[in-house]
């Protein structure tokens, strides 16, 4: 049962396997040049923003009050009562929002000052002070318009102290 295939005369015969070809090595070093390059780049840009970041401290909101009041004081001879009364009182309550968590902005003078009476951040003096503060400035407000006047830079004057003297 031993069946031979027959042989065509048409197919050549195998060949025998060829050894093995010699491949010559690419030289890789050029990629670790490349990959620690990167490294020093990324670590380097990590230590610039890093060296930015404390050198900048965010500013704080009793400085960016205080720095919107020195700007409002330059103007203060250039703007009517309403203008002054509007932009002080939004200096101050910008600063009450942001220091203490109020709702200052976004309430009536008189909203405001009954949400101060349940809080025990504010005494009954530094809620007086408040208080005298909020009438001039609606009084500045509402009252028939005319240019800010010295009256107004005491107003200034009181709201730079009462910022300063916060523990905020």
């Amino acid at each position: 049962m031993n069946a031979q295939l027959p042989q065509s005369p048409d197919l050549p015969d195998i060949l025998d396997v060829a050894p093995p070809v010699e491949v010559p090595e690419v030289p890789m070093h050029w990629a670790w040049w490349v990959l620690l390059a990167l490294a020093l780049l990324a670590i380097v840009a990590g230590l610039v923003w890093w060296w930015r970041q404390r050198r900048a401290p965010a500013e704080t909101p009793k400085a960016r009050a205080l720095r919107r009041l020195e700007t409002l004081q330059g103007q203060v001879s250039h703007m009517d009562g309403y203008q002054f009364g509007v932009a002080v009182s939004d200096i101050l309550r910008s600063y009450l929002t942001e220091a203490h968590q109020l709702r200052a902005s976004q309430q009536t003078s008189r909203e405001f000052l009954q949400e101060l009476e349940s809080n025990p951040k504010f005494d009954e003096r530094r809620r007086d002070r408040l208080r005298e503060f909020l009438q001039a400035c609606d009084f500045l407000k509402y009252a028939p318009a005319g240019k800010a006047t010295d009256p107004n830079r005491d107003l200034l004057e009181q709201t730079n102290f009462f910022i300063r003297e916060d523990l905020a």
